[in-house]
């Protein structure tokens, strides 16, 4: 910008003052007289009666008066700062960058940050901003700081792995703004939808100064997630994670390399589950919290969403608690599991028979009940139904109630936790020493002790399964890096892209960048204005050289 900013009037004044002065300096200018005498002898007398050198004579150069006169108003006016149009005193510059996960392509952020730079120096507006698209949309120079502040401050921002805030920036933006007040968005960043931004009203002026280009190609992870094991062996998890490609890429496990606490190993299988989804089954979780890491084999254009770090689960052990008249064998296969302690008071979860007048009291209990031909859980809501389902599926017991060998699944609501197993089914799968046996019982047991549903897959940035039975729904994963944290705060460690983010990376943004020059300003005045003063200026000295002014 120019070092002053005067309003209209006093320019107009200024320049009024500065031609009248010219105009006076005119009249008082020295000029030598043309005196023409007969002999040599008059010289003296004329020297007395006419002097050579005057600084009062009529006026007769208008045209040099009219050159110095342009001349210095085009000074005058490039160091006033006036601009063309002139802005409105209510007027706001607000610059937008966009630092969200796809700007970490091609070199994206640097253009973007230079483009910024550029037109934030020319800009001569009196309210004038600089927002920073992190995860909550940060102000990364107010109105009142100095610009130098601003190259270091960019100098600093970097693209992470998030969501573009743009669109939830710009709706709190019109909330707050009066419609008075007219606003010029310059933006920087990924490409947007034209839909969305048609509901720009029309104080605001949207500048997409610049669009990131998209990548030709890319192979990512997208998703990625845990689940207690479909084994139901304690201290083992099944991890899902799904791949996606741009192109006609075949997916396949050969595609990613997977490391534990940083040593890389080979899982002894991984299971495809289709639609670019794969399964590790029973990954030992039974010690310490361990990092799960996994990565592409071979490069591509995008390198955000080719690895993926996920922290497995610590599964911790049962408390137990036994009530009367069970059969003998339910201690001793309870005491096979090692995620389950047997105790006499303080339970998680306690076990008896239907009628037990001295069941414990636990928050949650599994009661054998002989009138039952089913295996029935109940809970205080509906939201655990879609999960427990999905599990029952993947453990193959649907398959198995439709042969009529396993018990059929009822859930009910209900005040408390509870799991009802039928005795005659039970007792058919102890003699026909079913291994489902065990499953059933151990599933049954965590489901009681944790109130947390882990779901079977997750994939980032999509909305938890919401409870069919009401109107409630749940907030959207929000995608961050390292964390990943639901309303009822359970949390997975996780940071990669969600399959429509790795599509949009590699369309042809709809939105493309503005190429015409921003509107004339202080900087661009003072430019144009000194280059036409110094043409006048040597087509004045030209003019003198030549005899034409005097």
């Amino acid at each position: 910008m120019s070092f002053t900013l005067l309003p209209i009037t006093a320019v107009i004044a200024g320049a009024i003052l500065l031609v009248l002065a010219l105009y006076l300096l005119q009249w008082l200018r020295t000029r030598t007289s043309v005196v023409v005498v007969a002999a040599v002898y008059f010289w003296q007398q004329v020297n007395h009666q006419a002097p050579a050198r005057v600084l009062w004579q009529k006026f007769r150069y208008w045209f040099a008066l009219l050159l110095s006169s342009l001349i210095v108003l085009l000074i005058w006016l490039a160091f006033a700062g006036i601009q063309l149009g002139g802005q409105k005193a209510n007027t706001q510059s607000l610059y937008f960058l966009d630092n969200s996960v796809l700007m970490l392509a091609h070199g994206n952020m640097a253009a973007a940050k230079a483009q910024l730079m550029s037109d934030f120096a020319a800009d001569a507006t009196p309210i004038h901003q600089v927002w920073l698209g992190d995860a909550g949309a940060t102000l990364l120079l107010k109105s009142d700081e100095s610009e130098a502040l601003l190259a270091p401050r960019l100098a600093a921002v970097e693209a992470t792995v998030h969501q573009t805030s743009f669109m939830p920036w710009l709706q709190a933006l019109q909330a707050r703004t009066a419609q008075n007040t007219a606003v010029d968005i310059y933006y920087y960043g990924v490409a947007l939808n034209r839909a969305a931004l048609a509901t720009i009203p029309a104080n605001f002026t949207f500048h997409p100064r610049y669009i990131a280009e998209p990548v030709s190609r890319n192979l990512g992870i997208v998703a990625l997630g845990q689940a207690p094991a479909a084994s139901a062996v304690w201290g083992k998890v099944d991890v899902m994670f799904q791949l996606y490609a741009s192109d006609d890429t075949q997916l396949n496990a050969s595609l990613i390399k997977f490391a534990l606490n940083g040593h890389w190993f080979q899982p002894s299988e991984v299971k495809p589950l289709g639609n670019g989804r794969f399964k590790l089954s029973n990954l030992d979780v039974s010690t310490a919290p361990q990092q799960l890491q996994l990565a592409l084999t071979q490069a591509d254009d995008f390198t955000a969403d080719d690895t993926a770090t996920l922290t497995l689960a610590t599964l911790p052990t049962l408390n137990i608690q036994l009530g009367n008249g069970l059969p003998a064998w339910l201690p001793k296969l309870l005491t096979l599991d090692k995620g389950v302690s047997l105790v006499a008071n303080t339970a998680d979860v306690s076990v008896c028979l239907a009628g037990d007048a001295q069941c414990p009291s636990a928050a949650a209990s599994l009661v054998l009940d002989d009138s039952l031909d089913k295996v029935v859980f109940a809970a205080p809501t509906h939201y655990w139904q879609a999960s427990l389902q999905n599990q029952w599926r993947q453990n193959g017991w649907q398959t198995l109630v439709e042969q009529q060998q396993f018990p059929a699944l009822v859930m009910q609501q209900s005040d408390t936790r509870q799991v009802r197993l039928s005795v005659n089914a039970i007792n058919q799968l102890l003699q026909e020493q079913s291994a489902e046996l065990p499953r059933i019982i151990s599933q049954s047991l965590r489901w009681l002790a944790n109130n947390s549903q882990m779901t079977p897959y997750l994939a980032i940035g999509e909305p938890w399964p919401q409870d069919p039975m009401t109107t409630s729904t749940l907030e959207p994963l929000p995608l961050e890096a390292g964390l990943l944290e639901n309303s009822q705060g359970q949390s997975w460690s996780a940071a990669l892209l969600s399959t429509t983010d790795s599509r949009v990376i590699t369309e042809r943004p709809a939105l493309e960048a503005e190429t015409s020059m921003m509107p004339l300003n202080a900087n661009s005045m003072l430019f144009w204005c000194l280059m036409v003063a110094l043409l006048l200026l040597l087509a004045e000295w030209m003019l003198i050289q030549r005899g034409h002014l005097p």
